[in-house]
């Protein structure tokens, strides 16, 4: 008859659970990288939209972007894609404060058409190519969340 050994198996789940944490944050890491390229790009199109709107073109502002949520009670990082109110030159002002709308992605995640039809002309080529690069790392979050849930059911079972 085998002996099992709780308190080795136990001390072991527990470092998976660290690696899987250490990367949950390295990837996260990541993705504000990309986010923040993102938001970098955005500001300055959006300003320079608002400089032609003020000479009288008629353009519009962006107001999708890409937006990082962690989960306060579980920590499950979300990638997710939001809309901004668009701004005026009139209500740029009087905007202190400004919150945004999460875009639902569909069954199988963000598709680029179901962006596409949110964004200006001139947003188009960025969201998608920083869709592509997030949907890879939403992918491997995923997996990494349902990986510690998994460990964490083992752990209570080992501990009953």
């Amino acid at each position: 008859m085998d002996v099992v050994d709780l308190n080795g198996t136990s001390h072991e789940l527990s470092d998976l659970q660290l690696l899987i944490q250490q990367k949950v944050m390295a990837y996260k890491d990541e993705a504000q990288v990309i986010v923040d390229e993102y938001y970098v790009w955005w500001r300055a199109n959006n300003k320079e939209v608002l400089n032609l709107m003020s000479l009288g073109e008629k353009v519009k502002t962006g107001e999708i972007a890409p937006f990082i949520r962690v989960h306060r009670l579980n920590g499950k990082v979300y990638l997710t894609w939001v809309l901004w109110p668009r701004v005026t030159v009139i209500v740029r002002e009087r905007h202190k404060k400004t919150f945004c709308k999460q875009i639902t992605p569909r069954k199988r995640g963000y598709s680029i058409d179901q962006l596409e039809l949110k964004c200006q002309l001139w947003e188009i080529n960025m969201v998608t190519e920083t869709e592509s690069k997030l949907s890879t790392l939403r992918d491997k979050l995923d997996l990494l969340h349902k990986m510690k849930v998994d460990i964490n059911r083992l752990n209570k079972k080992l501990n009953n």
